[in-house]
């Protein structure tokens, strides 16, 4: 063999090489996920998801008597990139229909558990609100977290719950939104450690109570929307010299031949 072949080959396979380090694994494995969309009225009706597929696109939808909760999942991701996304829309009726007095009616979205794996080093993203239009006398939560089971640390928590408030809206991340508790801990961007176990906690709720967690006559409903966005970090600087130096040679044995 002339050095000129071998020379290609040893270029070729250093481009390879370096390739197979430049792209990236996927940021994240899941290990387990279920949702709920759930309508309360004298009894239960809940519809749910069980998954650890990505892409994935489902629809939830709960309807009991004047209660309604319907819940869109998003799932879309690549190998630098995952997203979560949740649309969740809301409604209860406790002044017409209810023959239970002492049974608040309620509807709501609950993430019960997601787990992943982070497969590489990432930074999470965290964003959302969830807004409810209706009369005060109406209970609103939205509760968000974030945790490192690995290290046993809360990388994020948001907890807003309100009784006196009229149109209540909550936003991720912003302090002081909730008239009953209002806890905010952590960032709602931050990394991730390759090879941790992490977990993901929502729910969110409107129910017709007060502050006595006694039934109100109310009619009121919420629409909201949460979002996790998971990216890898960039690949490492010595891939990409690997790979540069390699595409240099085969430039460098084509001026030969050439000559």
């Amino acid at each position: 063999m002339n050095r000129s072949r071998m020379l290609s080959l040893m270029c070729f396979f250093t481009i390879c090489t370096a390739t197979s380090q430049i792209i990236w694994a996927s940021p994240v494995n899941i290990t387990s996920n279920i949702v709920d969309s759930r309508a309360f009225d004298t009894s239960l009706d809940k519809s749910s998801f069980s998954g650890v597929s990505i892409p994935s696109s489902e629809t939830l939808t709960a309807t009991q008597s004047n209660s309604s909760s319907t819940t869109n999942i998003n799932y879309s991701g690549d190998a630098t990139s995952i997203n979560f996304t949740h649309d969740f829309s809301h409604s209860i009726d406790n002044t017409v229909g209810d023959t239970v007095t002492n049974l608040p009616d309620y509807a709501e979205t609950y993430i019960l558990a997601l787990d992943f794996i982070a497969v590489s080093d990432s930074t999470y993203y965290i964003d959302g609100f969830y807004s409810m239009l209706g009369p005060s006398g109406t209970r609103t939560v939205l509760d968000v977290w974030l945790i490192d089971q690995t290290s046993g640390s809360t990388l994020f928590r948001d907890f807003a719950e309100s009784f006196n408030t009229t149109n209540e809206s909550f936003a991720l991340g912003i302090a002081g939104d909730g008239d009953y508790i209002d806890t905010n801990i952590g960032s709602l961007t931050g990394n991730l450690i390759s090879g941790h176990n992490y977990r993901l906690l929502l729910d969110a709720f409107i129910q017709a109570a007060d502050a006595s967690f006694n039934p109100t006559l109310v009619a009121a409903s919420a629409t909201g929307e949460f979002n996790l966005n998971i990216v890898a970090n960039v690949p490492i600087p010595s891939a990409i010299w690997l790979f540069s130096s390699g595409l240099l040679g085969l430039v460098a044995v084509a001026r030969r031949k050439a000559a």
